[in-house]
């Protein structure tokens, strides 16, 4: 299946010629969740990995195009500025949020690369019948993106999710067109 897919010239998409949806489960959802535990008071985050075992990948260095992009997905809306949103986002310190700034290479980064819980995504294949091959998004993010390339973010409050500040999307995004998550933390859809 992996090879019916499509690399533009410059790398950064995959058109796949069908699309295959899968939708990640909440972190109260999600079978054996084990030493995770829910992420109480943050993120409802699953972890992209590099390869199809549990070990997380680096921080990804974002381009000024592609921080801007991110930006430009969460205008005003639902009685909460952009400013707001982004600041949501961005962790000035650089350690614990989606994205953190970099002030010594002055540029974006994301510390922990993953979706959250809720997160449409295209299932490319299944890998030893335990890790799920997606599709990402890893250079030009285009303004126009399908379901299974962009999510909103969800929280836990105590164990309850909500959505901050009235809702903040991101793009399924990595540093090559493909990621691996759990399996079982999926639905069809």
């Amino acid at each position: 299946m992996y090879d019916q897919f499509i690399s533009l010239s410059d790398g950064s998409i995959f058109i796949p010629q069908e699309v295959n949806r899968y939708r990640a489960l909440h972190g109260n959802e999600r079978p054996d969740i084990g030493e995770l535990g829910l992420n109480v008071g943050s993120f409802d985050i699953i972890p992209l990995l590099p390869n199809p075992i549990f070990i997380k990948g680096g921080a990804l260095n974002l381009t000024g195009e592609q921080a801007a992009s991110i930006f430009a997905m969460n205008p005003d809306g639902n009685g909460f500025t952009a400013l707001q949103k982004r600041n949501w986002l961005v962790d000035e310190e650089g350690n614990k949020d989606v994205m953190a700034w970099d002030p010594d290479t002055q540029k974006y980064r994301i510390p922990s690369p993953g979706i959250s819980g809720g997160a449409i995504v295209n299932v490319l294949k299944v890998v030893y019948e335990k890790f799920a091959m997606i599709e990402c998004l890893c250079g030009v993010i285009p303004e126009a993106l399908p379901d299974y390339l962009r999510f909103e973010w969800y929280g836990f409050g105590g164990t309850e999710l909500f959505k901050p500040y009235g809702g903040v999307w991101f793009p399924v995004f990595f540093s090559v067109p493909i990621a691996y998550v759990p399996f079982k933390w999926l639905v069809k859809i």
